[in-house]
């Protein structure tokens, strides 16, 4: 089985910022066996039949902190395809000790002009990032391809095989999953 956990802050559609991360879940859904989306907060309304919800929202940082942790251990027990976290780096820097022992591909999803030294930990400690334009991530370094994700999330042409292939790289590279370019004659 197949299985992709994806953390974010917020699965809610009706989101003003956040909104649109549902269709990105939904697309990975439809290429592996099972999400696991891991969130401050959310609905399972909201999700695919074969997504499956753990918020980690408390009302003090040490409980969602605790909570998120415990969230992530549980869902390694079962080895993931990847662990996906969505435009929070310090998701990455907090998952990192449980996920890079277990050699489970961690990935960074983020877009944004801003580099902060929280981000620097992140690429230096996740397995690679993801991306819509090179010109969207702020770090450059020898290290790093400029490879990217295209726009409007393409997980829809994403195979499983090809994701497992495309998700085991070395840490701090700026890398896109393979995709499967359907035949348009």
């Amino acid at each position: 089985m197949t299985k992709i956990v994806f953390v974010t802050q917020v699965v809610d559609p009706s989101d003003p910022n956040l909104g649109a991360t549902r269709a990105k879940i939904a697309a990975l859904a439809r290429r592996v066996d099972e999400v696991v989306v891991l969130c401050d907060r959310g609905s399972t309304d909201a999700l695919p039949g074969n997504c499956r919800l753990r918020t980690f929202g408390a009302p003090r940082r040490s409980s969602r902190a605790y909570r998120f942790l415990t969230g992530i251990a549980a869902e390694l027990r079962e080895r993931p395809l990847a662990v996906i976290a969505h435009m929070i780096p310090l998701y990455v820097v907090a998952a990192a000790p449980l996920v890079r022992p277990r050699r489970v591909p961690l990935l960074l999803w983020y877009s944004h002009w801003r580099a902060h030294l929280v981000l620097r930990a992140a690429v230096a400690a996740c397995t690679g990032v993801i991306t819509v334009d090179e010109r969207s991530f702020p770090l450059r370094s020898p290290n790093q391809s400029s490879s990217t994700i295209p726009p409007a999330f393409a997980a829809n042409r994403l195979r499983a095989r090809d994701a497992r292939e495309s998700f085991s790289r070395k840490p701090g590279n700026v890398r896109s999953p393979q995709f499967h370019q359907p035949d348009t004659r």
